[in-house]
C-alpha cells in the first residue's frame, strides 16, 4: 500500500499480518480455528494465538493439545505462555504425556524445565512410568531428563523409594553417564529412605 501522507508509513500486507488481524478480531469464535494457519504466523502472531488459546484451554481439548505443541515453539515467549497455561490445569491429561516426553530431546533449558514441571503434575505412578520411558530412551538428553524427573520427584518427597531404586538400577546399568547424570544420581540416592 502507498502511504497517504508520510512516505515512511508504507505498509506491506503479508499473510501473517492478515492472520494476526483476524485472530485479534475473531469475536467469540474459538481460537482453535486459527491452528491450521500456525506455521504462517510470525512469533508475535503465535504469541497472540497462545494467549487466546490460554483463555479457553480449560474447556477446550484441542486448545490444550495446541498449547502442548506450542511448548516446542522456537520463541521463548510462546513457550512461556503455553507452559503457564498448562500448569494451571488441575491434572495433566494422559494424551499429552507422549508429546511432552518427545520434547525432552531438545536442549533448550526453559523448555525442559516446563516439560518436567508438567510431567510432575501426574500421579506418582504415572510420573514413575514417564521416568521409566525416559530412562529407556536411546537419546542421552532424554535419559538425563528421566534422571532429572526422578530427582525432582524425590526432592518433593514423593515416591522416594521407587525413585531411588530406579536411579540405582540406571546407575548400575553400565551406560555412559555425564557429569549432570552423576549429580542427579547423587541427589536422588542421598535422599533415599
Amino acid at each position: 500500500f502507498q502511504p497517504l501522507v508520510w512516505p515512511w508509513e508504507q505498509y506491506a500486507l503479508t499473510p501473517d499480518t492478515v492472520l494476526e488481524g483476524l485472530l485479534a478480531n475473531r469475536g467469540d469464535r474459538s481460537p482453535t480455528l486459527a491452528l491450521r494457519h500456525l506455521p504462517k504466523l510470525s512469533p508475535d502472531g503465535r504469541h497472540l494465538l497462545a494467549t487466546k488459546l490460554a483463555k479457553t484451554a480449560a474447556q477446550d481439548a484441542p486448545g490444550r493439545v495446541a498449547l502442548a505443541h506450542m511448548l516446542g515453539d522456537a520463541s521463548p515467549d510462546v513457550r512461556a505462555v503455553a507452559a503457564h497455561e498448562l500448569r494451571q490445569l488441575e491434572l495433566l491429561e494422559a494424551s499429552l504425556v507422549p508429546l511432552l516426553e518427545s520434547l525432552l530431546d531438545r536442549k533448550t533449558g526453559d523448555l525442559r524445565e516446563h516439560v518436567l514441571a508438567l510431567l510432575l503434575k501426574q500421579s506418582d505412578t504415572d510420573t514413575l512410568a514417564s521416568a521409566d520411558r525416559l530412562l529407556a530412551a536411546k537419546s542421552a538428553p532424554v535419559r538425563s531428563a528421566g534422571l532429572e524427573l526422578l530427582r525432582q520427584l524425590s526432592a518433593a518427597n514423593r515416591a522416594q523409594g521407587e525413585a531411588s531404586q530406579r536411579a540405582e538400577r540406571f546407575g548400575d546399568s553400565g551406560g555412559k553417564l555425564t557429569a549432570a547424570d552423576m549429580k542427579h544420581l547423587e541427589a536422588i540416592l542421598s535422599v533415599a529412605p
